[in-house]
């Protein structure tokens, strides 16, 4: 699983072909999102430059998490609407799985706490998902770099940072 994940971070687009539409690989996949959604969590919480005065951690936590595999499904949604459109020949569920494997620079949101590398690290874990994303989607929809990049650039931009930016006003959630 991991050794996946580090494939698809290193943009090695063979992994894609390699798994292929095999039902088993979803929960490899699945695991990485969330190990990806829990560090997320983690690393939000125990962040120093955020405030969250009265919410238990847990609800942080759960509200971070929640919202990375929310992206991941949307992301999964978008671009497969898209690349359909677009002459794509891929599957939901494939898409969805191969999308999840991408997910593995994830697990650097744990260190979003650290002084000199979380804030550099903590961003790349997001940033990291656009090339490694273009690259699943281009192999598992059988198109072209440039309807790839079309089809990556809406699909992540409204999955990894618009939409999850309104499901989670984690700040408020001291407030209640």
């Amino acid at each position: 699983m991991l050794a996946r994940a580090l494939r698809a971070t290193i943009l090695d687009g063979r992994l894609y072909r390699e798994i292929g539409d095999d039902p088993r690989e979803m929960f490899y996949a699945l695991g990485i999102v969330l190990l990806a959604a829990v560090a997320f969590g983690l690393g939000l919480k125990n962040a120093s430059i955020l405030s969250f005065p009265d919410a238990p951690s847990s609800v942080i936590i759960a509200m971070a998490a929640s919202s990375k595999v929310t992206s991941w499904v949307l992301w999964t949604v978008l671009a497969f609407l898209l690349g359909r459109i677009l002459g794509g020949k891929a599957g939901f569920r494939q898409l969805l799985r191969n999308l999840g494997f991408t997910f593995g620079p994830g697990v650097l949101g744990i260190l979003f706490d650290i002084p000199w590398a979380g804030a550099y690290l903590f961003p790349l874990s997001f940033i990291w998902l656009y090339p490694a994303g273009l690259v699943a989607i281009k192999e598992t929809h059988e198109i072209d770099w440039v309807r790839a990049i079309i089809v990556n650039s809406v699909a992540w931009t409204i999955g990894i940072f618009i939409v999850p930016a309104l499901l989670v006003p984690i700040q408020s959630v001291g407030r209640m």
